[in-house]
């Protein structure tokens, strides 16, 4: 489609496995809600607020190929409209400590949860209310690392922020940017003209 942009989203050197939707080459994905780079409307804020109209949300999808079930993984394809804000290097290594994160909170094979499953059980699971459990702990480890990260990112004027995982269901990373003011096609509504200019 004319003037539509040419993002792309590429992956790790060492993955050429196919992503969760069965697409093997994200280049050729079409403009959309479902390209990785496609810029979604903040649904994190209020629709009257001004971030509303001045940010847009990336989303890195969830990885079901590593672990399925069993623990929530983030696919580690970077979405080159990420570049202006995070690097790929940067993205690859954000990626990498979250599934690390994620995976000793929620695996069930570790030590640690199985004693978790059984306090729980024994005590009619006052343990998990109590908020003992290593689940628990290891989100709010995970959210108190994406403060952080975000704070950084404020120190160095950067607008990019992380969403917390608990706002998705664990389902996938919002990555919050300013608007880049990109052309969306609507299947049953106006078009709008881009400038060239609003290309990143």
């Amino acid at each position: 489609m004319p003037g539509m942009p040419q993002y792309t989203a590429s992956r790790s050197s060492h993955d050429d496995r196919h992503s969760a939707t069965g697409t093997a080459d994200e280049d050729e994905m079409a403009w959309g809600p479902t390209h990785p780079c496609f810029p979604h409307p903040n649904p994190h804020v209020s629709t009257t607020s001004a971030l509303y109209r001045t940010t847009r949300i990336i989303r890195v999808q969830r990885d079901w190929l590593v672990a399925g079930d069993l623990y929530p993984a983030l696919q580690n394809m970077y979405p080159e409209i990420l570049a202006e804000w995070v690097s790929e290097k940067e993205f690859r290594e954000l990626i990498e400590t979250i599934n690390g994160m994620l995976e000793k909170a929620f695996s069930p094979l570790t030590t640690r949860a199985v004693v978790d499953g059984w306090l729980s059980v024994l005590t009619g699971s006052l343990w998990d209310d109590a908020g003992f459990a290593g689940s628990k702990a290891g989100v709010k480890r995970l959210e108190k690392w994406m403060d952080a990260w975000n704070k950084r990112k404020r120190e160095q004027n950067n607008e990019v922020r992380l969403v917390p995982l608990r706002r998705t269901g664990f389902l996938n990373l919002d990555i919050q940017i300013p608007d880049p003011e990109i052309d969306v096609p609507f299947e049953d509504g106006p078009q709008l003209a881009v400038p060239e200019a609003a290309h990143l």
